[in-house]
């Protein structure tokens, strides 16, 4: 009778030993799956928002991922050597709860990498990944996007005035600002030649205004490049322009929003600009462009226009954005503008150039923001 009572003392004991180790395992594996707020560090400001946690410094017991804890570690090395000197098909009742302890903590860590998309804190090893990577991900975008101002420290602003060839009378107020200012000649116009030849009279550079295919098809030119003419039909059309505004050092594009997102088009152009030793302005009526990989290809210097000053009639409005533009080259370094050869855009014009003079901007031509 005593007998049976220590045999069910051993197995309650055991019993008791087992249902303890399945509790702290539980316990375990909660504080995985719930670590306090304190233990987050805050998610990163990236596009991703991801949640990484670093450490876990108010819970000593959870063991690094990948590391079995230090008692654990020894028990097994111990188990391993009693196995080999007894029977190794034997394990005893502590060694399978510490095997399945083990388990439930790795389970619970790999389920919290799943979730959160990290992992707890890895010791680095020569050949793996740093765990910190990610997190200066979003430091590394700050300073690719970060603009290094000139090494002068001067803020330059290029003014493209467009459609000029109409209205004479407007770019007569341009001219007599006394900043540098390009002027963007329209082919086909009643004032094409003369406006050409009176603004190069000034000392001022003269560029072709090219009417391009635009994506509605709508307000354009009679004659304009399209994505429908054959190679030589583009070329002969550009060859005309040249010839009408012989002043030409470059061209940008009048419309063109489907013109200028044409590979094939873009080469035609950049080949005839190249081997004139032209520059080419993108007017930039689209977001997307194939004109810059144009450029390069036949290295023909390339540049882009920062921002229409005059979508609006309004004189307040165009100051406005004179002044974001300045803004912007300031932030930047340069930016380029764009406005027109309009009544109420030249005198927004006049109105701003001393204050933004005053203010240490320096206006520069197109070319000098083209490489050329």
């Amino acid at each position: 009778m005593p007998t049976r009572k220590r045999r069910n003392s051993r197995k309650t004991g055991s019993h008791k030993f087992f249902w303890g180790i399945l509790l702290a395992g539980a316990a375990l594996t909660a504080a995985c799956y719930f670590p306090s707020p304190d233990d987050r560090e805050a998610a990163p400001d990236s596009e991703e928002k991801r949640i990484e946690i670093q450490s876990v410094p108010n819970a000593p017991d959870i063991p690094q991922y990948g590391e079995p804890k230090a008692q654990d570690s020894q028990a097994n090395v111990d188990s391993e050597h009693k196995d080999t000197d007894t029977n190794k098909n034997k394990t005893s009742l502590e060694e399978k709860v510490r095997e399945f302890t083990s388990q439930t903590v790795k389970a619970a860590e790999k389920q919290v990498r799943k979730t959160t998309g990290n992992a707890f804190s890895e010791k680095k090893s020569p050949n793996s990944g740093s765990s910190s990577a990610k997190a200066v991900t979003p430091d590394k975008k700050k300073t690719q996007n970060r603009v290094n101002l000139p090494a002068d420290g001067k803020v330059r602003l290029a003014v493209c005035i467009d459609d000029a060839g109409r209205d004479l009378n407007s770019q007569r107020v341009y001219e007599g600002l006394g900043i540098p200012l390009t002027l963007a000649v329209m082919p086909n116009e009643p004032h094409t030649s003369e406006a050409a030849a009176e603004w190069k009279s000034k000392g001022m550079p003269v560029i072709i205004h090219q009417p391009m295919e635009s994506v509605s098809g709508k307000g354009m030119e009679k004659i304009v490049i399209k994505d429908s003419m054959s190679d030589e039909q583009i070329r002969s059309l550009i060859r005309q322009s040249i010839q009408q505004i012989p002043q030409a050092s470059g061209m940008n594009n009048h419309q063109g929003s489907k013109a200028t997102t044409d590979k094939r088009v873009m080469k035609i152009v950049m080949s005839e600009l190249a081997s004139r030793n032209m520059f080419f302005f993108d007017s930039a009526t689209n977001t997307y462009t194939e004109a810059d990989k144009a450029a390069a290809l036949y290295h023909v210097p390339y540049a882009r226009n920062n921002l229409f000053v005059d979508n609006s009639a309004d004189v307040d409005a165009i100051c406005r954005m004179i002044q974001k533009g300045a803004e912007r080259a300031r932030k930047n370094g340069s930016a380029i503008i764009i406005g027109h050869c309009r009544p109420n855009t030249a005198a927004a014009f006049k109105k701003m150039v001393p204050k933004l003079k005053a203010e240490g901007i320096e206006f520069v031509y197109l070319s000098s923001l083209t490489g050329k």
